[in-house]
């Protein structure tokens, strides 16, 4: 039996995205706004605010699966200001409730500890950073949802995520039944994910529009910087043999896991390799249509 997929959009996955990114500084040598944006953020905030979230780095990374959920599992307005008010309103029951049949080994106090530490910040979020750009990040993430919605009945689940994605391939069986696909910007060009019992979210990059002719477009920098070095160039090759492990890449190429990581999350956001997943482990293959699709912009942007 195979899992239908669903998309979902509301300017609270934003929000959260984006003090996620801020608040545990993952990825962010991989991201295209990286260190010159946390630092720009970081000059906006009031300094005991900052070390507000600073102190939040020593919480549970799981936290982050309980807030997503409670955004997706919402029967309430597409608001952020409604959003924060109902968490804050709710009793623990309730919020346990929505929690439990997707992650069921959360206890109450698990519930109201996320709930009182985390929604005080993402109001002050909202405040001091992300209000000023709803208006102009939520009509871009409403339109590439609606976009994806006019397809869920013209292309196959498997090819409408890997199309969204740009490369991720869902070898999950019975694992899950529901795949919500969730459009992002501060995330961009990763693909991030959270797993409950029968459900993946999967919150997919969605680039802003670029307005300047003369300007490269983003995707084909983030191509140029792929193949700009010789181990990609040489992990493109292994790839083009076979599906591999991030232990064979880190083998043949003799990598630690992290640099390994780097690379292959600078092909992946180039489009140039598919991540094949099976549950949370990963393997990875190179993606032919994705040089096809450079060659092109390439051409486009040199008039060739």
């Amino acid at each position: 039996m195979g899992y239908q997929v669903k998309v979902d959009y509301s300017p609270t996955y934003e929000l959260l995205s984006s003090f996620f990114v801020y608040a545990t500084q993952r990825w962010t040598r991989n991201l295209d706004w990286g260190h010159q944006w946390l630092q720009t953020v970081n000059d906006r905030l009031d300094p005991e605010f900052a070390q507000e979230i600073a102190d939040s780095k020593q919480w549970p990374f799981a936290d982050y699966d309980v807030l997503y959920l409670w955004v997706c599992r919402r029967n309430h307005a597409d608001n952020i200001e409604e959003h924060l008010q109902y968490l804050e309103q709710s009793d623990e029951k309730s919020l346990h409730e929505l929690v439990i049949p997707y992650i069921d080994n959360l206890s109450r106090q698990d519930i109201l500890r996320i709930r009182n530490s985390y929604v005080p910040l993402l109001r002050k979020w909202y405040e001091q950073y992300f209000r000023e750009l709803e208006s102009l990040y939520s009509p871009l993430l409403e339109e590439d949802a609606a976009e994806k919605r006019m397809l869920l009945d013209k292309m196959e689940p498997e090819a409408l995520v890997e199309y969204a994605t740009n490369g991720v391939v869902l070898e999950l069986a019975d694992k899950v039944s529901t795949v919500m696909l969730i459009p992002m910007l501060h995330t961009r060009p990763i693909n991030a994910y959270c797993y409950y019992n029968d459900l993946l979210l999967i919150l997919y990059p969605v680039d802003m529009p670029e307005f300047d002719e003369d300007q490269p477009p983003t995707n084909l920098i983030r191509f140029t910087n792929a193949l700009a070095d010789e181990i990609r160039l040489r992990i493109l090759r292994f790839l083009a043999q076979d599906i591999r492990t991030q232990e064979e890449i880190a083998a043949e190429t003799q990598l630690t896991r992290e640099t390994t990581l780097h690379h292959i999350m600078m092909l992946r956001a180039a489009g140039l390799v598919r991540v094949h997943m099976d549950g949370e482990k990963e393997r990875y293959s190179i993606r032919a249509d994705g040089i096809a699709e450079m060659q092109l912009f390439l051409e486009s942007y040199i008039r060739v």
